[in-house]
């Protein structure tokens, strides 16, 4: 199967799940007010009424729950007077998103209509409910735990530790925590000073858009730079270690990851700066030998390359082409990173060499066979 991506991230999975009653989960930092589309509101009414038809087996949006959280986007449908910041969570839904948007960006119009949509929303919270989620958001959280302290390790005497990390790999791609970033966040919360570098990743800019705005919203000191800047940075010394997330790891410790990843490790490993991998298990594809030769990239259509999307002067958001006419576009959407260019792999059990043999042990019920 070849890794899809699914609007400005790649989801693990997509459900809907009530907030409530689940402790020890991570709250979500304060976010700031926006006026809710009208197609949120009746989306909230369709979940409503779905829920309603289908009685104790859905996930409750009563005020005992408190709420509808699109998990896998870190995105919430309010169902009282709560508000959250817009994001790519709508359109994820329906696996359509057209374009990820910075916040305070609102979409013209949603990608499906409204009946769609509550087809969606209602096959997902039948299929997937809360077990999935949970389990994903204990995984994000034992990785952060596991990968907090390679951020101490790597700070140096009067500064922060420099993190690079490249796309989006948050809660708005996974389940409260995200993978690459839960480290972050996780020594962040500890007291450790952090400053992380945050790749633009063109072209669809979830760096730009969605890290820097998940970083912000939780205080994470960082900066915006261009994709090409990393290894400059690394050459004077500004990277201390680079954490980046995964869409699709082999069984000998190959990484698939946004276009870009490879570049990065090449520059990080003839610079010795740490390379590191957030990897939950469910990710490992134990078919899989050489990443390489044996995982498909999709190619994604030629526009995402050719034109940018973004606000206007006016506030408006606008989407202008870059390309001269007549000029071919071509736009692959992964690549591989050979193992040997990896340091090491943050996985909820721990943090494993790239290769075969740690990777079975850590994992030996879903290894067996390979």
């Amino acid at each position: 199967m070849s890794i899809m991506q699914i609007g400005g991230a790649v989801a693990i999975v997509v459900v809907a799940v009530a907030v409530a009653g689940n402790s020890g989960r991570r709250e979500a930092p304060a976010r700031p007010a926006y006026e809710i589309p009208a197609y949120s509101k009746a989306l909230n009414a369709q979940i409503a009424a779905y829920e309603a038809a289908v009685g104790p087996q859905a996930p409750k949006t009563s005020a005992e729950a408190g709420g509808v959280r699109l998990r896998s986007v870190g995105f919430e449908l309010p169902t009282s007077d709560r508000t959250f910041p817009p994001g790519p969570g709508a359109e994820l839904i329906a696996n359509n998103c057209q374009s990820c948007h910075s916040p305070g960006m609102i979409l013209n119009q949603p990608p499906l209509t409204r009946a769609e949509w509550t087809g969606e929303v209602a096959k997902m919270m039948h299929t997937y409910k809360a077990p999935v989620s949970d389990e994903d958001a204990a995984q994000n959280q034992a990785i952060g735990q596991h990968g907090a302290p390679l951020l101490r390790a790597a700070q140096k005497p009067g500064r922060p530790v420099q993190v690079l990390t490249h796309c989006n790999a948050g809660w708005l791609a996974t389940v409260d925590w995200g993978t690459a970033l839960a480290p972050i966040y996780t020594a962040h919360d500890a007291g450790v000073p952090v400053h992380v570098w945050v790749d633009e990743t063109r072209p669809r800019n979830q760096g730009a858009s969605l890290t820097a705005w998940e970083l912000g919203q939780h205080g994470v000191p960082h900066t915006v730079i261009s994709d090409n800047a990393g290894g400059h940075l690394m050459q004077h010394g500004a990277v201390d270690l680079a954490i980046v997330g995964t869409d699709r790891v082999t069984r000998t410790g190959d990484v698939a990851n946004k276009i870009g990843t490879y570049l990065k490790a090449l520059a990080a490993h003839d610079n010795a700066v740490p390379f590191w991998v957030a990897t939950p298990s469910s990710t490992i594809d134990w078919t899989l030998m050489d990443g390489v030769a044996s995982i498909p990239i999709e190619e994604r259509d030629a526009a995402e390359l050719t034109t940018m999307t973004g606000r206007g002067p006016d506030g408006r958001v606008v989407t202008i082409q870059v390309v001269p006419d007549g000029s071919g576009a071509a736009n692959p959407a992964f690549d591989v990173t050979p193992a040997r260019l990896v340091t090491g792999l943050i996985t909820e059990r721990g943090v494993l060499r790239p290769e075969r043999a740690a990777l079975a042990s850590a994992f030996p019920g879903r290894s067996a066979g390979y």
